[in-house]
């Protein structure tokens, strides 16, 4: 195991990293979905998609979270969300997760949740019934 460095009190955010395994749940309710663009070195926003903001509920407690999903494509379409008319499920694989803590301030803590493409899949009873 790694030892942090610490100094004075204070060390880098990166080092509180944790996986997602047994802290979010494995299956979620997809409540909208968004493409991130790829930006030139211009500060431009390109056609090429680089992931997707996926927020979600949990089903079991109702929380709400953004999951990033970095990849070109999902196991399913926005318009498949868009157009659903049941609650659209999907299965994460939270040992791919990584959760990281960006900013940190009166006991709380924002954080970011990602994980690769591969990671996230229609849940077999996932729903989305046109």
């Amino acid at each position: 195991m790694e030892r942090l460095k610490i100094n004075k009190n204070v060390m880098m955010i990166k080092d509180l990293t944790m996986i997602g395994e047994g802290k979010i749940p494995e299956t979620v309710v997809v409540c909208d979905v968004r493409e991130n663009y790829e930006v030139d070195a211009d500060g431009r926003k390109t056609n090429k998609i680089i992931s997707f903001s996926l927020d979600v509920t949990d089903p079991v407690t109702f929380g709400s979270f953004t999951l990033k999903v970095v990849g070109t494509s999902l196991p399913f379409s926005k318009d498949f969300i868009e157009n659903a008319t049941e609650p659209v499920l999907i299965d994460v694989n939270t040992s791919t997760v990584l959760i990281r803590p960006y900013e940190i301030a009166y006991g709380k803590a924002k954080i970011s949740i990602s994980c690769q493409s591969n990671a996230v899949r229609l849940h077999k009873n996932g729903g989305g019934k046109g």
